[in-house]
């Protein structure tokens, strides 16, 4: 809370080491508290943020009869980014109400209000690349001006694994790679990886204003040279399948391998009637040893 008030504005102030769902204490809680009337205040609000990273059917039902009666004068607000990811029994009992991204002009209105206020400068440059990575969310804009790079890092090294050596040098960062963590951790890999996906499909169409990272542009002209489009589709779908695959709490290293061996088949470096490279070429600071 200190540090909330200290800089209410800084992302990292509201993060915290507890993975992203809900315990059964907690659903007891909730209940308990419903039981009462309010001390003060006529209205009560309670606020279920990322409900579908909540694993535990015992959850679930303990707080069914609770959304489908609220007590009066109560109101559940249960946000998701993927109303799939909660079960029919949640969803039938909630009213929809979807959120699109917001404009690049409403963003960026946004971030010249709050730059003041976070004591950061930002040049033109830099202000450009923040609105285009945030893609209409003001909170990922906020990220990007405190130099939080959820995932970016590691999705850059993997796209130039991938573009140098292909699936052979994927299966290694894999291998290097920590991939412990929570979903939403791994959620935001995938945000990064999509990103970048795009910056280079949007190369190899000829569109290279506006990219999110417009310092790998040589990298994404180098792969879009060989870029197969119809693979290339298919890599972007296999971004959102792994997304469900977390979700449905599948093995998260075999779910990146899977994905990262789409991304390198799009790319195919190997020439025609070659069979292509033996050795891996890791990224710099990992290892460089090929798996047997």
């Amino acid at each position: 809370l200190e540090r909330v008030r200290e800089d209410p504005l800084d992302p990292s102030s509201r993060r915290f080491a507890q993975p992203a769902s809900f315990r059964m204490h907690q659903a007891i809680a909730i209940r308990r508290i419903t039981a009462t009337k309010p001390f003060e205040g006529g209205e009560r609000v309670f606020v279920l943020a990322d409900y579908e990273q909540n694993p535990s059917d015992q959850v679930h039902n303990a707080l069914l009869k609770l959304l489908e009666e609220p007590p009066p004068r109560t109101t559940f607000v249960l946000t998701t980014a993927r109303p799939q990811g909660l079960p029919p029994t949640i969803l039938s009992r909630c009213r929809t109400v979807r959120l699109s991204p917001l404009g690049s002009r409403d963003v960026e209105a946004f971030l010249d209000a709050a730059l003041p206020r976070t004591g950061k400068e930002l040049g033109s440059e830099a202000h450009a690349v923040v609105l285009a990575q945030a893609e209409g969310r003001p909170g990922r804009a906020l990220e990007l001006v405190y130099g939080i790079d959820p995932g970016a890092t590691e999705a850059a090294e993997l796209i130039e694994a991938v573009v140098e050596g292909g699936s052979l040098a994927s299966y290694a960062w894999a291998l290097t790679a920590s991939f412990r963590g929570s979903r939403e951790e791994h959620d935001r890999r995938l945000d990064a990886l999509a990103l970048l996906w795009r910056d280079l499909l949007r190369v190899r169409t000829g569109a290279a204003e506006g990219l999110a990272r417009p310092d790998l542009l040589p990298l994404y002209r180098a792969a879009a040279e060989r870029l197969d489009p119809a693979r290339a589709v298919e890599a972007a779908l296999e971004i959102e399948r792994a997304r469900e695959r977390i979700q449905a709490n599948a093995y998260a290293a075999l779910v990146f391998w899977s994905l990262f061996r789409e991304l390198a088949l799009a790319l195919d470096p190997a020439p025609s009637g070659s069979t292509g490279s033996t050795r891996a070429a890791a990224p710099q600071g990992r290892s460089e040893r090929a798996p047997a």
